[in-house]
C-alpha cells in the first residue's frame, strides 16, 4: 500500500528575496526521487488542487491577492507542451484551516492537510519575523509530503510575505503585478522547479560577458528585464516583478516541459544532450557535477535561451554526473553552447566556487580538453532538425603545467600564514579558525575567528592564533589538535583594551611564539613567549610596538615600532635586541629642510620574512618624488608610499610601480632566496577593487589574476584581493578574494608556469611550454621568453 511520507527534512526552504539571497535550488528538478534513474519527483497527473489563506497580503484585500495567485498558476498552466494543470478548489475553510498567522502557523507547516498546494498570506511579516528572526525575504515554499512507493508530490506550502508587498505611494492593482514575479516564483518551486541562472547572471550582476569569460560573443546586445527567466534566484520587485510574473522564456518553459511532458513532448521539438568532462591522466576523462551549460539561439540570445547545471536528474547523488539535456529548441536555429561558473544564488545539484577549468565555448571536432590547442573562445554553432537530438560533449580545457587554483570555500575566509614547503596553512573564516594541507583539504579548529593573522611554524607542526574566553577576551594561544587550544596568557600586571589582550602571529619551529600585548587601551607592545620563558614583553623605541614574524630558529623577531606621531617603523629584534630598518641614503620628501619629515630615513611594517631573516618585506616605502609647477617653475618634494624588499646583502629596495596607475602596493611575505615577494595593492579610489600581486626581479609587480589567466588558470567570477603568504620555494601562495558567493580563502600552487618560447633569433618558433618556477621561470624570461600561452592566451 502506498504511503505519504513526511519530507520536510529533505524539502526546499525557498527565500526569495529582492536582490538578496535565497536558499533555494538550481537549473531542472528540485528533488530527485531516484537518481539511479534520473526520476525527479512531480505531482500526480490530473489537477493538483491550490488552496488560499483568508487574509489580507500587505495593501493586497483578500480578493487581490487571490487574483494575483490565480494568475501565477495560470502562467504554469498555459505552457502549451506541459501537461501541469493547478486548478485554486477553494480557500483555507473548505479544509477545515483558520485564517493564518504566527500564532497558528504549524497547523500548516508540517501539518497533513489532505494534500495539495496550500498557500498562506502573512499579512504583516510577522510569520518570518516568528520563523527567521527577521522579515525581509520575499516568500518561501516547502515541499512537504511525498509518496514512499512513487516520486509523487502530495503535500507543498508556500507563504508569501505581506510586509514586503510594494505600498510606497504604489497603488495595489500595480503592487499586485509587482508582486506576482514572487507567486510564479514560488509556485514553480512548489511544483518541484528549482533556480535557472540563464539572463538573470548578466541583467542583475552586470556580468559583463554573455558567453565565457573574456572571450568576444556572437550577439552584440545585453538582456533586458523583460528577458529575465522566472525561476532566476533573484527578483526585485520595481524592476523586473512584472516581468519574472509571466512564464515565457525557453528556459522555463523547456523545464516544466520536461518535468510534466505533454503529448508529443519533446518529439516535435529539436534537442541537444551531452555530457561535460574533465580530462585526466592521457586521454581518460571524468564526468563533472554542477558545471552551468547555457545554450543561446544566436538570432535570439536571450528569448531563446536555456541552462542546466551538469548532473541536475542525479545532483551528485549516484555518483560523477556531467549530463544535460536541452528539449524545446527551435528546429533550423543555430545555437552557441558554453560552460559557464554560476554567479549568485543557491542551488540543489552541488556546485564549487571554481570550475576545473576555464568558462569555454563548445568547440565541435576541436573540443579536446587541451588548453593550448582547443581555443576555448572558439565556438561551433550548432543546428538541429525538427525532431532530432544533437550531442554535444565539452571538455573542459586544462594546460599541461599551468598553476593550480585551490579554493577555501567557508565564508569570510581567507589563508593567513603557509608552512616553509607550502603543504599546511592556517587562515580564519567567519566560525573561528582552519587548518588547510594539500593532502586533507580543509580542517575546522575552533579558535576565535578574531584572530587578527594566525601563524604557523615554517615545519608546518605548530599553529598559533587566539581565542576568546569566558570574559569574552581574546587571549593568544596554541593549536593542540582538534578543536583545542591551549592559551598561553598575558604580560604580568597587564589590563585588556576592551575585548583585546594578547594576540599571537606567528610561531618559530622550536614554539617560540610572538604577537602584541595590550595593557589598556594606551599601551602596546610586541612580546614573544616560550614554554620556559612565558611571555616578555620586548618593548620599544617608541609608543608601542608589534611582532609580526619570526624566523625559524626563533632568533630574529619583525614587526612595527610606532614612533611619536604614529608612524610604524620598520622594527628588527635580534636575539631580543630591537633596531629599526633604515633605507640608505635618506629619502628627501620636501624642499624646506626645517619640516619634519624633509627626511625619510625609516621604512613601514615588516610583514613578511624568510626561514631565516635575510629577505624581508613590508610597506611605507618613503619613495622620493618631485613635481614641478609647470606655470611657476617651482620645485616641490613630497614622498610616496608602497612596497619594499629587504636583504641582507642589497638593503632596502622598492618594489616598483604596480601596472595600474593609482595603486600602492604593501610586501606581504617574500621567498626563501627574496626573489619572490607576494602581496596587496590597495587602489587610492575606495571603490576600486584590491588586487593581489606577485613580483619577481626579472618582471617587477604583476596582478596575480592577470598573470593566473595568462597560463589558462582561470577562476570565473572571483575577484582576487590579496596574496598573504608564500612557501619557502616560492611555489605556493595563499590569499583571499570574493568568489560569486563570499569573501574566500584559495592557495595557488606553481610547480611550474605556462611561457612562450621561441628559439633566439627565430620568432616563427614559438610555442607555449611549462617551466618550473620560479628558478626555470627566471631563466626563460631572461633569454627573451614571454609570460603565458603563445597567442591569445586563450
Amino acid at each position: 500500500m502506498n504511503t505519504r511520507t513526511h519530507s520536510r527534512n529533505l524539502a526546499a526552504i525557498i527565500l526569495s528575496a529582492a536582490i538578496s539571497f535565497t536558499a533555494a535550488f538550481a537549473g531542472g528538478p528540485l528533488r530527485i526521487y531516484d537518481p539511479a534513474t534520473k526520476t525527479p519527483n512531480a505531482w500526480p497527473a490530473g489537477d493538483t488542487p491550490v488552496y488560499v489563506d483568508m487574509g489580507t497580503l500587505g495593501q493586497l484585500t483578500n480578493e487581490q491577492a487571490d487574483e494575483m495567485v490565480s494568475f501565477s498558476v495560470q502562467q504554469w498552466n498555459d505552457v502549451a507542451t506541459s501537461s501541469f494543470h493547478g486548478v485554486l478548489a477553494g480557500n483555507f475553510a473548505s479544509i477545515g484551516l483558520p485564517d493564518i498567522d504566527a500564532s497558528n502557523i504549524f497547523s500548516v507547516l508540517g501539518a497533513w492537510n489532505g494534500g495539495g498546494i496550500h498557500i498562506i498570506y502573512d499579512a504583516d511579516g510577522s510569520i518570518h519575523e516568528s520563523l527567521f528572526g527577521f522579515s525581509g525575504v520575499l516568500g518561501f515554499t516547502l515541499l512537504e509530503y511525498g509518496d514512499d512507493d512513487s516520486p509523487a508530490i502530495l503535500e507543498a506550502t508556500i507563504v508569501l510575505n505581506g510586509s514586503q508587498v510594494p505600498a510606497d505611494g504604489t497603488l495595489a492593482d500595480q503592487a499586485a503585478r509587482m508582486f506576482a514575479g514572487v507567486m510564479t516564483h514560488e509556485f514553480g518551486h512548489s511544483i518541484n522547479l528549482a533556480h535557472s541562472q540563464t539572463n538573470g547572471q548578466v541583467y542583475f550582476f552586470f556580468e559583463p560577458y554573455v558567453g565565457p569569460e573574456a572571450c568576444s560573443d556572437p550577439y552584440s546586445s545585453f538582456p533586458e528585464a523583460r528577458h529575465m527567466e522566472t525561476m532566476f534566484p533573484y527578483i526585485s520587485l520595481y524592476a523586473t516583478g512584472e516581468e519574472q510574473s509571466t512564464v515565457n522564456i525557453l528556459d522555463d518553459i523547456s523545464t516544466v516541459s520536461s518535468l510534466y511532458p505533454e503529448a508529443g513532448w519533446p518529439a516535435a521539438s529539436s534537442s541537444i544532450r551531452g555530457t561535460v568532462l574533465v580530462p585526466g591522466h592521457g586521454p581518460h576523462t571524468t564526468p563533472y557535477t554542477g558545471a552551468n551549460v547555457i545554450a543561446r539561439n544566436i538570432a535570439m540570445p536571450f528569448d531563446e535561451a536555456i541552462s542546466a547545471l551538469s548532473g541536475d536528474h542525479t545532483q551528485g547523488l549516484a555518483g560523477p554526473d556531467g549530463s544535460y539535456l536541452f528539449n524545446g529548441l527551435k528546429p533550423g536555429a543555430s545555437y552557441a553552447l558554453y560552460l559557464d561558473g554560476i554567479w549568485a544564488g543557491a542551488f540543489s545539484t552541488p556546485i564549487r566556487t571554481v570550475l576545473p577549468g576555464p568558462e569555454e565555448y563548445f568547440n565541435g571536432s576541436q573540443e579536446s580538453g587541451d588548453g593550448v590547442t582547443d581555443d576555448r573562445c572558439a565556438y561551433t554553432p550548432i543546428t538541429i532538425a525538427a525532431g532530432s537530438q544533437v550531442v554535444a560533449d565539452v571538455i573542459f580545457n586544462k594546460v599541461k603545467g599551468a598553476p593550480a587554483f585551490v579554493p577555501i570555500e567557508l565564508p569570510n575566509a581567507g589563508i593567513a600564514d603557509l608552512s616553509g614547503d607550502g603543504s599546511v596553512g592556517v587562515g580564519n573564516w567567519g566560525g573561528g579558525l582552519f587548518r588547510w594541507s594539500a593532502a586533507a583539504g580543509v580542517e575546522l579548529i575552533g579558535g576565535s575567528w578574531r584572530s587578527p593573522s594566525p601563524g604557523i611554524s615554517e615545519d608546518g607542526k605548530t599553529i598559533v592564533g587566539e581565542v576568546i574566553d569566558a570574559d569574552d577576551k581574546d587571549i593568544a594561544a596554541i593549536w593542540q589538535g582538534g578543536e583545542n587550544w591551549a592559551p598561553i596568557g598575558v604580560l604580568p600586571n597587564s589590563t585588556p583594551c576592551d575585548s583585546s589582550w594578547t594576540s599571537a602571529w606567528d610561531v618559530s619551529d622550536k614554539g617560540k611564539v610572538v604577537g602584541l600585548a595590550w595593557n589598556g587601551c594606551s599601551y602596546v607592545s610586541a612580546f614573544d613567549w616560550t614554554a620556559s620563558t612565558g611571555m616578555r614583553a620586548l618593548g620599544f623605541m617608541g609608543t608601542g610596538s608589534r611582532a609580526n614574524v619570526v624566523t625559524s630558529n626563533g632568533s630574529i623577531v619583525a614587526g612595527w615600532d610606532s614612533d611619536p606621531t604614529g608612524f610604524w617603523r620598520a622594527a628588527v629584534w635580534t636575539n631580543g635586541q630591537e633596531s629599526l630598518l633604515e633605507q640608505d641614503p635618506p629619502a628627501i620628501c620636501a624642499t624646506d629642510p626645517t619640516l619634519p619629515w624633509y627626511e625619510g630615513r625609516y621604512v613601514g611594517t615588516v610583514y613578511g620574512i624568510n626561514a631565516d631573516g635575510s629577505a624581508m618585506t613590508g610597506e611605507g616605502f618613503n619613495i622620493p618624488q618631485v613635481y614641478i609647477d609647470p606655470s611657476t617653475g617651482e620645485e616641490f618634494r613630497y614622498c610616496s608610499y608602497d612596497g619594499w624588499r629587504w636583504t641582507a646583502t642589497g638593503g632596502v629596495e622598492w618594489l616598483g610601480a604596480f601596472p595600474y596607475p593609482d595603486y600602492q602596493t604593501s610586501g606581504a611575505d617574500v621567498s626563501d632566496d627574496g626573489n619572490v615577494v607576494v602581496g596587496i595593492a590597495l587602489p587610492f579610489d575606495f571603490f576600486m577593487p584590491r588586487r593581489p600581486f606577485i613580483w619577481t626581479p626579472l618582471t617587477g609587480n604583476m596582478d596575480l589574476q592577470e598573470f593566473m589567466e595568462a597560463q589558462g588558470t582561470w577562476a570565473p567570477d572571483w575577484s582576487l584581493s590579496s596574496v598573504s603568504a608564500i612557501s619557502g620555494d616560492g611555489r605556493t601562495l595563499g590569499g583571499w578574494g570574493f568568489s560569486a558567493f563570499a569573501a574566500e580563502g584559495f592557495v595557488l600552487q606553481i610547480p611550474k608556469v605556462i611561457l612562450c618560447h621561441s628559439t633566439p633569433g627565430n620568432l616563427s618558433s614559438k610555442k607555449s611550454i611549462d617551466v618550473t618556477f620560479p628558478d626555470g621561470f627566471g631563466d626563460h624570461l631572461a633569454h627573451g621568453d614571454t609570460i603565458g600561452l603563445c597567442g591569445n592566451g586563450n
